[in-house]
């Protein structure tokens, strides 16, 4: 349930937790006047959030237990009710009139009734009239006619505010009972209406054993007199108040226990449980940064009521902790939480495209600082230092030494930290974006044997199988899986998906990785720590299935290099080899059988990495290769799909891809002069695609082209 800004009651459903019920009941009782006595007036002052509305709460429950012939008449002013500054005093003297009259029903208090809105009357005719001060200029509303001013003027003989009040202070003084008139929420006023409202209560404080409670924040009442001329406002407001109190400072263990009780009633389940040392970490983050910034109720109930809006849409997608830290910036430093969600690159590292950027996480840190420090700097300084620790700890690279993992975003995004890209995002968008895949369905594929094959089945685009594919990479490490063997195996039928081969054929940058190679990753973590027979199990049932080829080329392509010098790629050499050679032979003969099948059903070109099956081919078996391509260059179609795959070879700054077919491939192929002649006979018909155009133009002269415009290199 959301708080509202509702103070407590003091009531068993609303209690006072702050330990103030004492100190409400001894103004109380200072507030009942004794019959005859003259008029009280005392200030509850505090800053904005402490209480103060809430210990009138608690005197009025007080007034309430006693018994009814020893009960006060009470006024509960609010002047943010009231229709403007001219009418404050009229509005007051009506609703005391009104109270004093429904309280008591007996003679004396319905005549002093009576003479209370009588006097309110007066109010309505008069506004800047010589000799009537210092009520008359409080409120009053303009007298613009000439006539209606002169009818108006000339019934201040029948109205005489002198004997007006008189007849009032004499019917008060029979009524035989306290009247205690609160007045709150002076400080929600503009200026004009503060300097008002004060001057009415000096205006009328004198009226017999009535006590007025004023609730105000000191600053702000002081400055709006300061803007209407009272050159010292602490001593003028000292003239009309006798007793000024403040509440009492709130220990930090009730703020403590009121936030304890917040959590708890936040969820009723354990909001840690779902990523590792969450709990530990909250602990931390709690005591060290989030304990000292919390000093009055309202923030305490502002933060959780964020929590209930925020919390259920981003649980198990970000470590509770973070969510609870960033709540807690929201409400303490509103500049730096903007500046966060504006600017997130400033607290984590990465630019927006951060899997390809050039600038290391510590250079784009580096450049955002002054601006960090900007924002930093319009925090208020008793809170400074901890917002400070509080940033640093959810983003450690901005911190002037490092936590462990920091500058790993996969550390970061298993545990949930908005330290990662990924996970920051979702937390300032309240939730998981368009084509986001729920961490809960990662861990469940990963660690659940009985998920994976309807969660595979579940993935309906393009979008979401390529996200999916690079969140099980970044959580492989960090999630225990459940039977690894059969999880490499849904990780093979993930790669048959229809859509891996789209993706593979998407443009991309120079250092981001094609699907199938991000799959290879994920089973070699895998496989390293599996027996060797579960390992040469799982490795067999990918050789002996034609719709792996393309995975398992990436994965016999390793075993190949751990028997060979290492290359630029993979450094495997100084490693144990997994296979013995025989059992290499073996798989590379499965392979290699399943490759011959894929090519009879006139599909070794569409099976998703054709450049990694097209040179695996080449590396095991030369001169079956040489036999598979010839059948592929008598084929328009088929010699298109061949030029694609080998013609796709780097890019560069300038224009983005290029094709630069070498000779040496040309001739590994099945010879330079038979695949050349057979791209010129293809040129002779339309080829629509400028991107196959420039590799073709390449196979023809061995030079670089760009596939994006067909232009050939160094000419632009």
């Amino acid at each position: 349930m959301f708080h509202t800004d509702s103070p407590i009651t003091g009531s068993e459903d609303n209690p006072d937790r702050l330990n103030r019920t004492g100190f409400a009941h001894r103004i109380a009782e200072a507030l009942l006047l004794k019959p005859g006595s003259g008029s009280l007036v005392v200030s509850l002052e505090s800053s904005w959030g402490y209480g103060k509305t809430s210990v009138i709460n608690l005197i009025t429950q007080y007034y309430m237990t006693l018994n009814a012939p020893n009960r006060p008449i009470l006024v509960n002013f609010n002047p943010w009710m009231a229709s403007g500054a001219e009418n404050l005093v009229q509005e007051f003297l009506v609703q005391f009139g009104s109270e004093v009259g429904l309280h008591d029903r007996g003679k004396e208090a319905r005549d002093a009734a009576k003479q209370l809105l009588s006097y309110s009357k007066v109010f309505d005719v008069l506004k800047f009239i010589p000799g009537a001060e210092p009520w008359a200029s409080i409120v009053g509303k303009v007298v613009t006619g000439v006539g209606a001013a002169t009818g108006k003027i000339g019934e201040l003989k029948e109205l005489n505010i002198n004997q007006k009040r008189d007849s009032v202070v004499k019917a008060l003084g029979k009524v035989a009972k306290p009247v205690v008139v609160f007045i709150d929420d002076l400080d929600r006023l503009p200026p004009a209406e503060v300097f008002q409202m004060i001057r009415a209560v000096k205006a009328i404080a004198d009226f017999p054993q009535t006590s007025f409670l004023l609730a105000f924040e000191r600053s702000y009442v002081e400055n709006s007199l300061l803007q209407h001329g009272i050159k010292d406002a602490s001593a003028y407001l000292d003239k009309i108040v006798q007793v000024r109190l403040h509440l009492p400072l709130i220990y930090e263990k009730d703020l403590h226990s009121l936030s304890v009780l917040e959590l708890e009633n936040l969820a009723s389940i354990d909001l840690t449980s779902f990523f590792d040392e969450d709990k530990s970490r909250l602990s931390e983050l709690y005591h060290l940064c989030v304990k000292p910034l919390l000093r009055t109720p309202r923030e305490v109930k502002r933060i959780f009521n964020r929590l209930r809006f925020v919390e259920p849409s981003l649980r198990q997608n970000v470590c509770f902790t973070d969510i609870f830290a960033l709540e807690v910036l929201a409400i303490k430093a509103p500049y730096v939480y903007e500046h966060i969600r504006l600017c997130p690159s400033a607290y984590h590292g990465r630019e927006p495209d951060y899997k390809f950027g050039l600038s290391k996480p510590e250079e784009v840190i580096e450049r955002h600082k002054s601006d960090r420090i900007a924002r930093l700097d319009q925090v208020p300084p008793e809170d400074r230092t901890y917002v400070k620790e509080l940033a640093q700890m959810l983003f450690p690279l901005i911190g002037d030494g490092f936590y462990g993992g920091a500058t790993d975003p996969d550390y970061h995004y298993a545990r949930g930290h908005v330290a990662s890209p990924d996970r920051l995002r979702l937390a300032m968008t309240f939730g998981l974006p368009s084509g986001e895949i729920p961490t809960q369905l990662i861990s469940r594929f990963i660690s659940n044997t009985d998920d994976r094959e309807s969660i595979i089945e579940g993935l309906s685009t393009d979008a979401e199988t390529e996200r999916f594919v690079e969140l099980v990479l970044r959580s492989i490490k960090h999630v225990q899986p459940s039977d690894p063997p059969h999880l490499i195996l849904s990780i093979a039928k993930l790669s048959a998906l229809p859509a891996m081969a789209r993706i593979q054929e998407k443009p991309r940058d120079m250092f981001e990785s094609g699907p199938f190679r991000t799959l290879w990753w994920i089973i070699r973590a895998l496989m390293e720590n599996l027996p060797p027979d579960d390992r040469l199990s799982v490795l067999t049932n990918l050789m002996d299935n034609p719709g792996y080829l393309s995975l398992a080329a990436h994965v016999l392509s390793f075993f190949l290099r751990q028997h060979q010098a290492p290359d630029k790629e993979e450094s495997t050499a100084k490693d144990e080899p997994w296979l013995t050679k025989a059992q290499l032979e073996e798989a590379e003969d499965r392979w290699l059988k399943s490759a011959e099948k894929t090519n009879e059903e006139g599909r070794l070109l569409d099976t998703g990495d054709n450049t990694r099956v097209l040179f695996t081919l080449l590396s095991i078996n030369p001169i079956k290769a040489k036999v598979m391509i010839e059948s592929l260059l008598n084929q328009d179609e088929a010699l298109d799909k061949l030029a694609k795959t080998i013609g796709r070879t780097g890019q560069n700054s300038v224009k983005g891809e290029y094709s630069e077919v070498k000779g040496e491939t040309l001739e590994s192929l099945g010879g330079v002069e038979v695949i050349r002649k057979r791209v010129k006979q293809r040129l002779q018909s339309p080829v629509e695609e400028t991107a196959l155009v420039a590799i073709y133009n390449s196979i023809l002269t061995g030079e670089g082209y760009y596939l994006i415009d067909n232009t050939r290199m160094g000419r632009d």
